[in-house]
C-alpha cells in the first residue's frame, strides 16, 4: 500500500523501496523471535517461509506491473 502512495513521486526508487520493505519484514520477524526468546522449530519455520514466499511472489508480480505502468 505504501508503494502505491509513493510510486509517482519516487518512481526511480521503487525497486529500492521494495527491497527495503522486504528487509524490514525479515528483520522484524528475527527481532521479535530473538527478543522474546521464541524458539523456531522446523514446522514453524516452514509455515512462516511458505506464507512469506507466496506473498513475495505476489509482491514481485504487482511491483512489476507498477514498474511497467510507470514507463
Amino acid at each position: 500500500i505504501g508503494t502505491l502512495l509513493v510510486r509517482k513521486r519516487f518512481k526511480d526508487l521503487i525497486g529500492f523501496i521494495f527491497m527495503g520493505g522486504s528487509l524490514i519484514k525479515i528483520g522484524g520477524f528475527i527481532a521479535i523471535t530473538k527478543f522474546n526468546d521464541i524458539e523456531i522449530n522446523k514446522n514453524v519455520f516452514l509455515d512462516f517461509f511458505i506464507a512469506y514466499l507466496i506473498c513475495l511472489i505476489l509482491e514481485v508480480y504487482y511491483f512489476s506491473r507498477i514498474l511497467k505502468s510507470i514507463n
